[in-house]
């Protein structure tokens, strides 16, 4: 008796690859935070704005009150499809300068070192009626003229 061999379809592969595809993360990263070499070349005491500033750009942030620290910030987020974006890294470089200019002290924080907080929460309100699309295309079948589906010839 011979033996059945059933092979799966291109298309059911195909569609099984997808499936795997749509489970895999977004992975997002968000600002900049400089590499451990550049941080080793930062020294308290003689370094300079200056000198940072050449060395590793101008910061994400700067001191509320005074000028006197900068702050390098990086986030990595990961999504799943429509799901919520979740943090999964943050990494702070602050850098503080005396009253001179001199770099005074670098600290490098984590997600161990403290709780996640929401960097941005500023949201741009629209103004007038938040329809769903279903309630939009509804809407519009009031305002449908016959004579825009035939020919205007008198043009």
């Amino acid at each position: 008796m011979a033996k059945l061999r059933v092979r799966p379809s291109r298309f059911v592969m195909a569609a099984a690859f997808a499936g795997l595809m749509a489970c895999a993360p977004t992975i997002r990263v968000h600002g900049f935070a400089p590499t451990a070499y550049e941080i080793s070349q930062i020294v308290p005491g003689s370094s300079t704005r200056e000198s940072v500033q050449a060395l590793i750009g101008l910061p994400s942030s700067t001191g509320v009150m005074e000028d006197n620290a900068w702050y390098y910030v990086q986030t990595e987020t990961s999504q799943y499809t429509f799901f919520a974006a979740k943090v999964i890294d943050r990494r702070v470089l602050a850098i503080e300068f005396s009253g001179d200019g001199r770099v005074a002290s670098v600290n490098e924080y984590g997600l161990e070192d403290g709780r996640i907080i929401n960097l941005q929460t500023r949201i741009t309100v629209s103004e007038g009626a938040q329809l769903g699309i279903l309630q939009q295309i509804l809407a519009n079948f009031g305002r449908i003229d016959a004579s825009q589906f035939i020919g205007n010839e008198g043009r």
